[in-house]
């Protein structure tokens, strides 16, 4: 199951941020049978020219995978082979952070 942390605005995501989620919510709900947290959706404060601004990006919890941050970064790595080369995946230190970013590829 996918849940929104309270505040998470989600209004201008992309089908492309949304894909995003739905394999994300697929890797937490086979792998670690947990809930996806959305924590950051196009809200927030991020960095100048973020793919949160656009839509395009997402971020989710990591501290409720039973192995926390050890488990985030398995996490990270599955969801990024899942999504391909259209999509950065980065484990950071309380979330990973998804976002399409196809001219990076």
């Amino acid at each position: 199951m996918i849940k929104i942390k309270g505040g998470v605005k989600i209004d201008l995501l992309r089908p492309q941020a949304l894909l995003a989620l739905a394999v994300a919510e697929q890797v937490y709900r086979e792998e670690y049978e947990v809930d996806c947290v959305l924590t950051s959706g196009n809200d927030g404060r991020h960095k100048v020219g973020s793919k949160h601004y656009q839509g395009n990006a997402v971020d989710i919890r990591v501290w409720n995978l039973p192995n926390g941050a050890d488990d985030g970064h398995q996490a990270a790595a599955l969801i990024a082979k899942s999504l391909g080369d259209n999509y950065d995946v980065i484990f950071e230190l309380d979330h990973i952070h998804i976002e399409y970013d196809p001219d990076m590829s």
